[in-house]
């Protein structure tokens, strides 16, 4: 079983690929294609960057902390999504990807956006809290492409079974 991490802008998936998780929907080319997510991004940082999560958005927190950047996530798609103006004077670091933005916002160097799949264990463990409850959609969903379902091996039957339950909310098959 092959398993490779595909570019978002790659739409044609090479024939020897057995499974892919693409982020935006690739040509399944007589392959089977499943919606597995659509995540909404979030903004977070280290709780000790702020003194308290906030309900509510306040503008003025993305003003007093540098806003990191990574490649997937626009921070102006955030703003124009709140009708908030973005200022001016922020400050602004860029990353290659989302986690160097995440281990820079553990580190207390600004906040990032993310969504739940990226966040969780960093949520979870107590090195990011989310600012707001307030998301946007990712631009983009994530998809599963597997091969026609005569000629899927056992391994990737098991792996795509397994990925599905995973993606899901409640850990629950989708209903065929």
């Amino acid at each position: 079983m092959t398993i490779r991490d595909i570019r978002p802008r790659q739409t044609d998936i090479p024939r020897e690929i057995d499974i892919a998780i693409c982020y935006g929907a690739p040509k399944p080319d007589g392959r089977q294609l499943m919606q597995l997510a659509s995540p909404s991004v979030f903004p977070v940082c280290s709780p000790q960057l702020v003194s308290a999560r906030t309900d509510r958005f306040e503008t003025e927190i993305f003003t007093r902390f540098p806003l990191l950047h990574d490649k997937q996530v626009s921070w102006d798609r955030w703003f124009a999504a709140q009708s908030i103006q973005k200022p001016d004077h922020l400050q602004n670091i860029h990353f290659a990807n989302t986690s160097q933005a995440l281990t820079a916002a553990c580190l207390g160097y600004g906040v990032a956006l993310s969504n739940d799949f990226e966040t969780q264990d960093f949520i979870r463990d107590g090195r990011l809290i989310r600012l707001t409850d307030q998301s946007i959609p990712e631009e983009k969903d994530y998809y599963l492409l597997t091969p026609a379902e005569d000629r899927g091996s056992a391994r990737a039957s098991l792996f795509a079974d397994w990925i599905i339950r995973a993606c899901r909310p409640d850990h629950s098959q989708p209903a065929d």
